[in-house]
């Protein structure tokens, strides 16, 4: 674990670095400076875990100091170390892992280690596991790991949870402040940048407790500030989906099968349970991407001479749209060829099975 110690004086950086070789050698020192002046740059190109920081210096406010860090290492762990206390509470806003007053004490600097190991544990353990995290956005927000349930994220608020969505949403790409506070707090404008700020923080320390480390939330300056998201070796569920649908395309009866399954996969709507109405456009496409080749699947299967197949996809077809002409008279056409009556519902107890039935049968549930 690499760590960094910027103090004004040169006698408590020493005293620092002594207290940290004592007390836990296993702790790599990468860099101390009495000028914090080129430490941001530094830091960018070191990646510590964490940073040891005094909160008065001459030439530069600590606090200052530990926001601009958290710009260019999102991940970065802070520990104050300072003479004064009542700078304390304006260090816990900006999610500071503990409070160190000087002189440091033995016993008060392995507790801000034990809790620092902690926390670097929780955000490590699942890289450890074969496989990535998976993000799923079908039906509702989740995460699931390699061999695992999916589970739900313990979002510390509503907001935050609506903040990872919104980014998660446009990952890879800028999005405003503007546009983030008038989702998040609509008629407050730029005051509103404080709340901003503490959310994504909380969001940060959120997804770390999940062990979603490598999920990160950058700052981004100029002209037009904002933030932007990447998922690192993490997936998305809906992208993943999409992807293994256009892959295998419209070839034939060959692959008809495994669009099936792909197309039961789909277990419920883009942030269904959520609700987000920036969402619904992406909502709506997916539907219809689902639906179309849904369709498709189900002319395939006609054509192939295969009705009862055929009257498993668009009796899945009218599940999810039960409004959908299309798939209602395919059925009534399918049913009369057979001589079977059309069921008056569809539900998964009554669903027909018919004998003899090709093609793919639908899971429900695993």
């Amino acid at each position: 674990m690499k760590v960094i110690l910027v103090d004004d004086e040169w006698l408590s950086l020493r005293y620092l670095m002594y207290m940290l070789k004592k007390e836990a050698p296993d702790i790599q020192v990468v860099g101390t400076y009495s000028d914090p002046s080129s430490l941001v740059e530094q830091a960018a190109r070191l990646r510590p875990d964490a940073v040891f920081l005094d909160v008065l210096m001459p030439e530069i406010d600590g606090l200052d100091l530990a926001r601009r860090l958290k710009k260019e290492v999102p991940d970065i762990e802070l520990i104050f170390v300072t003479a004064d206390t009542q700078y304390a509470i304006d260090a816990f806003g900006l999610q500071a892992l503990d409070y160190l007053t000087k002189p440091v004490q033995a016993e008060r600097l392995e507790r801000a280690v034990r809790r620092l190991r902690q926390r670097r544990s929780a955000v490590e353990a699942p890289r450890g596991e074969p496989g990535s995290p998976l993000v799923c956005c079908f039906r509702a927000l989740r995460v699931r790991f390699p061999d695992r349930m999916p589970r739900s994220i313990p979002w510390r608020s509503d907001t935050s949870c609506e903040l990872f969505a919104y980014l998660l949403h446009h990952r890879d790409r800028t999005v405003g402040l503007d546009a983030l506070v008038g989702l998040l707090w609509p008629g407050l404008g730029r005051p509103a940048s404080k709340r901003l700020e503490a959310a994504i923080d909380q969001t940060r320390q959120t997804l770390r407790g999940a062990g979603l480390g490598m999920i990160s939330i950058h700052s981004v300056d100029g002209p037009e500030p904002g933030y932007k998201l990447t998922i690192g070796d993490a997936r998305v569920d809906t992208e993943i989906w999409e992807s293994r649908l256009r892959e295998l395309g419209d070839s034939g009866l060959d692959n008809a099968e495994a669009i099936g399954h792909i197309l039961e996969s789909y277990e419920g709507d883009y942030f269904e349970e959520e609700g987000y109405l920036w969402a619904d456009r992406e909502r709506e496409r997916l539907r219809l991407l689902w639906l179309d080749r849904a369709r498709s699947l189900g002319r395939l299967y006609e054509n192939g001479g295969m009705k009862q197949a055929a009257i498993r996809v668009h009796l899945l077809i009218q599940r999810k749209f039960p409004c959908d002409d299309e798939s209602r008279l395919a059925l009534t056409k399918l049913y009369a060829s057979l001589k079977q009556h059309v069921p008056e519902a569809h539900s998964r107890k009554e669903m027909p099975s018919p004998p003899n039935a090709e093609g793919f049968r639908p899971r429900y549930g695993d």
